[in-house]
């Protein structure tokens, strides 16, 4: 229950808090961990979606490629390779106040959104290319949030190096939220009967 209160505190200071976007050529500049997708080898082509959950994070199922040094900035090593215009996630095992990542894409707009429960928190619209060192790495900070979504209008990119920052609570199950707000309300009702006794 401390853990769920944690994180509905999180969401709530998530709410009434300003984001800072993170659009440069180095992410964060102290982040927690980073995942360089080369914590685990797979085969050139292979779907991604939780095989990095141990290291905090999963995605909503892109290709893994390995082709060594990258020439884009923000790519380094292995990476995931995002080749269609269906917006991808990256969601974070815990609540987080920063978050960033490596993105090569062919030029175009993005919009990148920070969720909370499936819920956007903020967003921004970035033009982006593969080649451009300032937008190298997208991301957010200074605000609880546990998943990046990033929608583009073109096919063909690149993520790598998911920068996580200072990480809170686990994010809550949708059943634990939802005894949450049964025993919210009844520590209400009980107040009330309290009152009027």
């Amino acid at each position: 229950m401390k853990h769920i209160l944690s994180a509905l505190a999180l969401g709530l200071l998530a709410a009434g808090a300003q984001a800072t976007p993170i659009v440069n050529s180095f992410g964060l500049s102290a982040p927690e961990t980073t995942v360089t997708f080369s914590e685990v080898s797979f085969s050139a082509g292979t779907l991604i979606t939780n095989q990095f959950a141990g290291f905090g994070v999963t995605t909503s199922g892109h290709h893994y490629n390995s082709q060594g040094n990258s020439p884009f900035p923000g790519i380094s090593g292995d990476y995931i390779g995002v080749s269609t215009t269906v917006p991808f996630v990256l969601s974070f095992s815990k609540v987080v106040t920063a978050a960033a990542f490596g993105y090569a894409k062919n030029p175009t707009t993005v919009l990148v959104e920070a969720l909370l429960g499936n819920t956007v928190v903020e967003s921004f619209s970035q033009a982006v290319t593969y080649n451009n060192a300032n937008t190298a790495f997208l991301g957010f900070s200074g605000i609880a949030f546990d998943a990046i979504r990033v929608t583009a209008n073109v096919g063909e990119g690149l993520v790598d190096n998911v920068q996580i920052g200072t990480a809170g609570q686990a994010v809550p199950e949708p059943a634990a939220l939802s005894l949450l707000a049964v025993a919210l309300a009844a520590a209400g009702l009980a107040r009330r009967s309290r009152k009027s006794a």
